[in-house]
């Protein structure tokens, strides 16, 4: 089974893969580009308030990311 932190990563790394680039990722998600290449590399473990800024510029609810990741 899947832990939480590799379930986080490979949805958000799904959304940076639909950026232009990691630095564009970065800008329009209010977090570090240093952030986003950790998060790339699949073993970061990702803070809740850097998923938090992450959902909010998405306007997603944290509570509906989570229910997302789960039927992952």
């Amino acid at each position: 089974m899947q832990d939480i932190y590799s379930k986080i990563n490979r949805r958000i790394s799904q959304w940076i893969s639909c950026a232009s680039s990691n630095r564009d990722f970065a800008l329009s998600h209010n977090i570090d580009e240093k952030t986003v290449r950790r998060i790339l590399t699949g073993e970061y473990k990702i803070s809740i308030r850097t998923l938090e800024k992450i959902c909010e510029a998405r306007n997603l609810p944290l509570s509906e990311f989570f229910k997302r990741i789960e039927k992952d």
